[in-house]
């Protein structure tokens, strides 16, 4: 019988403590750590920034009119769909709300210690088998006690919104207006008739230059990609990235200047961080975590520590139930781990061809995107499961990615219904 401990109460964590309880003839104790009050990690939204009530980092990014860039039709976990609901592109409080009722349908929050920090997660010595036995240091921040708890297998299900990336800007402590990082961003009304640059054009950063541009003068979205064919706003402009700053002046990688500027905005992204992790051997350089089999496995620990939520540009609630199922295979002994090697040779070679085949940044180790139905293939393979992606939600998924390179501003008011495990339709 084995004692699972799942660091987050987000949705990646409950979905590894619905598994944890689904497999109660081999798992007998279940501990979710949780630094807040409540579940549902990023989907939880506050007023504050930078840090909560208890002086510790905030973990959620959202902003207070944000709706998902995914119909609801697809961001459900396997097995249970979110509620009807007239429109595909939901309100992040309805997102926390079927979270929410997740829990409750499946009664995982008497598993959770809320506001209880995670000190540190240590291998350990002790116990008949030492290589599996890990030692979690956490503290209650309510009543501020201590405790050590031994646990046979680690979920860390942290999350990666939580520390931004600050790029380093020539001049950017000459700049006479404000800079924050989108994680800091909240709601447009104070960008009222300013000239805004937004740097970085990922999810967030178009997102947030297009709630921006609806109240200010102009919005310069700079990144270095191509340019998006999309239509934008009519004050919305696509400019290249940023090469310095002085005073209110941005000047851009292909020295054009932009003038009179009183707000950058740095859409650039987050860190991968464990900072509770000791004694691992594990690296997180250019925002690759290794050594990882399948962006998932430990390979040093493969049947007791796993990191469920690294791959991006995926569907994430189902990838996160692919990955627990994988990972619940190991830790139960219904499968047997790849022998270290292979497991290595696995990851060298996935990097060497995003790197080298695709012309891939280091920093998109993790990126999935077309790539992910053959990802949740091929781990629906290892842990010997059927793999719950239906046709019609990976045609779907693939429906909106086209969708939105068409009409950024436009595409969530879009309408999509699921006829069948093979056909969806547009409404």
């Amino acid at each position: 019988m084995k004692r699972v401990a799942i660091i987050g109460a987000g949705a990646a964590g409950l979905c590894a403590a619905r598994h944890a309880a689904a497999a109660s003839g081999e798992v007998k104790d279940i501990v979710v750590f949780e630094q807040t009050a409540q579940l549902g990690g990023t989907w939880v939204y506050t007023d504050d920034t930078c840090v909560d009530a208890n002086g510790l980092p905030l973990h959620s990014s959202m902003y207070r009119d944000m709706k998902t860039n995914l119909p609801k039709e697809v961001m459900g976990f396997p097995g249970f769909p979110f509620p009807e609901n007239e429109r595909s592109f939901i309100h992040h409080s309805q997102v926390l709300r079927y979270l929410q009722d997740y829990a409750s349908h499946y009664g995982l929050e008497q598993y959770i210690r809320f506001e209880t920090v995670v000190d540190s997660v240590t291998p350990t010595a002790e116990g008949e088998n030492a290589a599996s036995l890990w030692k979690i240091c956490s503290r209650s921040l309510k009543l501020g006690t201590e405790h050590t708890d031994l646990f046979d297998a680690v979920i860390v299900c942290n999350g990666h919104f939580f520390e931004p990336i600050i790029p380093d800007v020539e001049g950017s402590e000459s700049f006479t207006g404000r800079i924050l990082h989108s994680h800091n961003y909240r709601s447009n009304e104070s960008f009222a008739n300013e000239r805004v640059v937004c740097l970085g054009a990922g999810p967030s950063g178009i997102d947030i230059s297009l709630e921006i541009a609806a109240v200010a003068a102009q919005v310069y979205l700079c990144h270095e990609h191509a340019p998006f064919e999309s239509p934008l706003l009519a004050n919305l402009t696509q400019k290249r990235g940023l090469k310095r700053v002085a005073g209110s002046t941005v000047q851009l990688l292909n020295d054009e200047s932009l003038e009179d500027i009183s707000t950058i905005v740095l859409c650039t992204g987050y860190h991968y961080r464990f900072p509770f992790l000791k004694g691992v051997r594990l690296m997180t350089e250019n925002n690759r975590v290794t050594p990882l089999f399948q962006h998932l496995v430990h390979v040093d620990h493969p049947r007791s520590l796993f990191f469920v939520g690294l791959p991006f540009t995926v569907l994430p609630f189902t990838c996160f139930d692919i990955q627990l199922r994988y990972a619940f295979a190991l830790i139960t002994n219904k499968v047997d781990p790849l022998d270290r090697q292979r497991m290595l040779d696995w990851e060298q070679r996935d990097f060497i061809h995003r790197t080298t085949v695709l012309g891939l940044r280091p920093k998109f180790a993790h990126f999935l995107g077309p790539a992910q139905w053959q990802y949740m293939v091929d781990l629906a393979a290892l842990g010997r499961f059927t793999n719950p992606v239906t046709s019609a939600v990976s045609g779907l998924f693939d429906a909106v990615h086209c969708a939105r390179s068409r009409d950024l501003p436009g595409y969530k008011e879009l309408r999509y219904q699921l006829l069948d495990n093979e056909h969806f339709r547009q409404l």
